[in-house]
């Protein structure tokens, strides 16, 4: 499989990379996958690996979808570090949209391995939801 397309389409990395979110996007499809298909001339198993095993964590570390390997790596692999920021950024975001429908959060837990092994995670997606009330245990 040939490199994934970036500036030379109009994308960066990130754009290609990035997880897809949004529920739209389920009958939408996102506005690079005619490109990869035209433009790059994949097939559907090469879109298969791109979309489920080139994107996310892994497509953006370059390496590793596995979050405590990530961590481990993050001080000397700045894509590591950069999927990590994504990853909380996203989870805070997801937490305030939830928080803003459901009109306040009475508790806000972690489960799996976030909850039971990543406090560096759960401080920094914590961080900037003070505003509901939000306080980690350290724990």
């Amino acid at each position: 499989m040939e490199p994934i397309p970036q500036a030379q389409y109009g994308f960066t990395e990130e754009q290609l990379t990035a997880p897809q979110e949004s529920l739209l996007e389920l009958t939408e499809q996102p506005e690079w996958i005619p490109v990869i298909l035209r433009e790059m001339r994949y097939g559907s198993e090469q879109l298969n690996e791109l979309v489920n095993f080139r994107s996310g964590l892994a497509g953006v570390s370059g390496f590793s979808s596995d979050m405590k390997v990530l961590l481990e790596r993050r001080d000397n692999a700045p894509s590591a570090a950069l999927a990590v920021e994504l990853f909380c950024y996203q989870a805070r975001k997801t937490i305030g949209a939830l928080a803003a429908t459901l009109g306040g959060l009475d508790t806000l837990v972690f489960t799996g391995g976030i909850g039971e092994r990543a406090v560096p995670v759960r401080t920094e997606i914590c961080q900037g939801l003070e505003f509901l009330g939000a306080q980690l245990d350290a724990r």
